[in-house]
């Protein structure tokens, strides 16, 4: 009996470790299906998420791949107009110079013909032409024709003076045509022979000065022997501009008195005076068209420290440019990497300062000059700086829509305007002597340009600058700030008079996420999706936030940062929100419902947070 006792004590003993053992084999089979089907959703979402985002990623490089055809193609359109622009300039100073080829032409001929009309007008008869008939050995008698134009050529060069005055004393009617073939009483006429040809010259009777006294007896009219005016003498013609000469035919023709000057010489006074005017309105615009090119390009040189032609850099790309140039350093709270690295200027430098001072001391070590030069950075950096702002004070305007271009080694362009150029590299000192030739536009881009930067003092500048600014452009800056955790430049932002924090979001630089919000949310939104804790805690301190955007903020951070690495990086920044509003544990419970890891994380672990914090100040 007791063996048999024995055995039934010793099978119930293993039936019931038999039971335990398939109970534990249960719960270890249900626990594994239940991480099973965890892992399995959390490898789905994984999945899905992937998906999605290659999704995105597709899409996106479809977009950039829009945006830079369609950058290409602006890039095209702007080359094209600017050939265009040098042939139309080309071809302007092309037509000056033919301009001035007519007009200097054209007053010649003007002063010519004024010089002639003039002589003609002052001149006075004081020789007696004398009509000789010589007969020639040859019969060569001209066409009646040729006679007749003779006589009218002879008894034209008689003035009106002239026939006035012998009409009075020999009683001939004025204008009367004298015949070259009637002997005058005072002229003796030798001919030979009736069917002689006679040739017609004019002689002039007194060989010697015009003023000696004649004969008596001569039969001369009385003004043959009235000695006449004493001659001038020869003087300097003073030559006249063309201005002048177009003001003193205006004078004339306003007169009244043009009886004296030919038909022609009024046309070509008219034509003159219309193509003068017309070629100092080309000129004064061609000439007004390169000095202010002139002038942007020396701005845009001083601007850079390099060679600008028609708003181009020349013979440095953009690399280059940044690898020579030395970005001022940001604001003190904001974070920016230094460049360790010597600029082709600075290793000029550390060059001489080597081999001045390997000179005097034999050991000197090159890593120690090295060290002197970047600790002399920042005043060279300020220095040059000052300096350029000195020598933009010269210039007194900046043509309207000027733009800088910088080639890049992929064959694009960098399109900047002066002012953001300067506040890229952080000018302060050449942002504010910007200042006068800023318009609106590019002083918006500049402060987005420092906001990005994060250069607080440029930012006041350009702030406290009278101009009309837009809210929308400040609100688009304090985003951009807090994306990049600019707090300086945030509290420059807030505290400015233009800003307007509550208006929405708008233009086309929002996402789908950040429309309807306000800007200060915006901001928040940002901080969160960067996990930027500093921005955020700022954020927090300003007291602008409803509970509804809270609320979204919290939603945000908890489905933005959903895996488990993200989930540990994220806890500093749970730990704030809930620190900061401690009714957002309420939510994370209701967030908990639908999802364990999502409970674990948004209600469990941040409520001990919670209370640990609340334990280490309690203790």
């Amino acid at each position: 009996m007791s063996g048999g006792a024995a055995y039934k004590s010793t099978l119930e003993g293993l039936r019931g470790s038999l039971d335990g053992f398939k109970k534990d084999i249960k719960s270890s089979l249900s626990m594994w299906a239940e991480d099973f089907d965890l892992l399995g959703s959390v490898l789905l979402r994984m999945i899905d998420k992937q998906r999605e985002s290659l999704e995105s990623a597709k899409k996106q490089a479809i977009r950039d791949a829009h945006t830079k055809k369609q950058l290409q193609s602006h890039v095209n359109r702007l080359s094209c107009v600017r050939e265009k622009e040098h042939e139309e300039l080309a071809t302007l100073r092309e037509t000056v110079a033919q301009q001035n080829k007519q007009l200097q032409e054209l007053r010649n001929k003007v002063e010519r013909k004024a010089l002639a009309t003039v002589q003609i007008a002052n001149e006075t008869p004081t020789k007696k032409e004398q009509i000789v008939v010589v007969e020639d050995k040859q019969d060569t008698t001209p066409p009646q024709s040729t006679r007749q134009s003779r006589r009218q050529s002879v008894s034209s060069t008689l003035t009106k003076t002239t026939e006035a005055y012998a009409a009075k004393r020999k009683n001939i009617q004025p204008h009367s045509t004298h015949s070259i073939l009637k002997r005058p009483k005072h002229e003796s006429i030798e001919v030979t022979d009736e069917n002689s040809s006679k040739q017609v010259t004019f002689q002039t009777e007194h060989t010697d000065s015009p003023f000696e006294e004649k004969h008596p007896a001569a039969r001369y009219p009385l003004r043959e022997r009235v000695p006449g005016p004493p001659s001038k003498p020869a003087m300097r013609v003073r030559r006249s501009s063309l201005g002048s000469s177009i003001q003193a035919a205006a004078r004339v023709l306003a007169s009244g008195s043009t009886t004296s000057l030919p038909l022609f010489i009024h046309q070509i006074v008219i034509n003159a005076a219309a193509f003068v005017r017309q070629w100092t309105i080309l000129t004064v615009s061609l000439s007004g068209m390169e000095r202010t090119t002139r002038s942007a390009d020396d701005i845009l040189s001083i601007l850079t420290d390099g060679m600008v032609q028609n708003a181009t850099l020349v013979g440095e790309t953009w690399e280059a440019l940044c690898a020579r140039k030395i970005k001022a350093l940001p604001s003190a709270k904001a974070t920016a990497p230094v460049k360790k690295e010597l600029t082709p200027d600075e290793m000029q430098i550390a060059r001489s300062i080597y081999d001045q001072g390997v000179i005097e001391n034999p050991d000197l070590d090159l890593d120690d000059v090295v060290l002197q030069v970047l600790e002399h950075r920042h005043d060279r950096v300020v220095k040059s700086d000052v300096d350029r702002a000195y020598a933009l004070r010269q210039f007194q305007a900046l043509p309207a829509s000027t733009l800088l271009k910088i080639k890049k080694a992929n064959g694009g362009y960098m399109t900047f305007s002066p002012l953001q150029f300067a506040t890229f590299f952080g000018d302060r000192h050449v942002v504010q002597s910007m200042l006068k030739f800023a318009e609106v536009e590019h002083a918006a881009e500049a402060l987005l340009e420092a906001a990005k930067e994060g250069y607080a003092t440029i930012a006041q500048c350009l702030l406290d600058h009278a101009l009309p600014w837009n809210p929308h452009d400040i609100g688009r800056s304090f985003v951009l700030a807090s994306l990049h955790s600019h707090l300086d430049v945030l509290e420059v932002i807030i505290k400015s008079q233009h800003a307007d924090l509550a208006l929405l979001c708008k233009g086309a630089w929002c996402t789908r996420d950040q429309l309807g919000l306000r800007y200060i949310s915006a901001a928040a939104h940002v901080a969160i999706a960067q996990n930027h804790v500093e921005a955020l805690g700022w954020l927090l301190k300003q007291r602008q936030l409803y509970a509804d955007e809270l609320k979204a903020c919290f939603q945000l951070a908890v489905a933005t940062h959903s895996s488990l690495e993200d989930t540990i990086a994220c806890l500093p920044l749970l730990r704030l929100l809930v620190q900061d509003q401690p009714w957002l544990t309420a939510v994370a419970t209701e967030l908990g419902k639908q999802n364990v890891r999502l409970r674990a994380v948004a209600s469990y672990v941040i409520w001990d947070l919670h209370t640990n914090d609340k334990d280490a100040k309690g203790g």
